[in-house]
């Protein structure tokens, strides 16, 4: 099973897992930010 949603979804995976090693700041953003579907992602 393949497809953009798929893509997308492990591109976003992808872009978490990079910025999750900014810890704190990057927690702090994510609180404050909207995101690309409310309560998902």
């Amino acid at each position: 099973m393949s497809g953009p949603r798929v893509e997308i979804k492990m591109k976003i995976s992808a872009n978490l897992a990079f910025f999750a090693q900014f810890g704190s700041e990057y927690e702090a953003y994510c609180a404050r930010s909207w995101r690309l579907i409310p309560g998902v992602y």
